[in-house]
């Protein structure tokens, strides 16, 4: 099963690709659309595919890859 987090902003957008997605049955989907809950999200489920907006308007885009790679480097 491939794991997948569509994060984006932009709710259609989000359903429009999670839509598509979920026709193939080796995909496990979910979805976000601000920055807490893509970060927390995306530490429950540790995709194997992370699609991710730079338009986020609670936290930088980058912000949120940042404290990933912090996180993540200090569990590895």
């Amino acid at each position: 099963m491939v794991k997948i987090l569509l994060a984006d902003t932009d709710t259609k957008r989000n359903s429009a690709s999670y839509q598509f997605l979920s026709n193939e049955k080796d995909f496990e989907i979910e979805s976000t659309n601000d920055g807490i809950s893509t970060i927390k999200k995306y530490l429950e489920i540790e995709p194997n595919i992370f699609v991710i907006d730079s338009n986020f308007t609670d936290i930088k885009t980058l912000d949120i890859i940042v404290q990933l790679y912090r996180i993540l480097v200090n569990i590895i």
